[in-house]
């Protein structure tokens, strides 16, 4: 089973509700010990921690601007596919 950022930000906001404010190391050594390398760092929960306390919050990652995560989609493969069969001279 894969752990979203989604996930992370639903445990340390129950922490954050449980009153568990004080001890951001505890919420974070809970995690680590938990999930290990793929658990947030102390400086993630922190910011998550500030976050939570300065309004609403969303679990969900916000929409950013500028160049995607990844660049290869169905529609990208298959225009470069396309555009070598028509002249394959285009890979030399």
């Amino acid at each position: 089973m894969e752990i979203t950022r989604k996930d992370f930000r639903a445990m340390i906001f129950y922490d954050f509700k449980s009153l568990l404010f004080a001890r951001l190391q505890d919420c974070t050594a809970r995690l680590q010990d938990a999930f290990g390398w793929e658990a947030p760092l102390l400086s993630t929960v922190r910011r998550w921690y500030a976050e939570l306390d300065r309004g609403p919050f969303s679990l969900h990652d916000e929409i950013r601007t500028g160049r995607p995560s990844t660049v290869i989609t169905e529609e990208n493969e298959a225009t470069v596919t396309q555009s070598i069969e028509e002249n394959w001279r285009i890979i030399n």
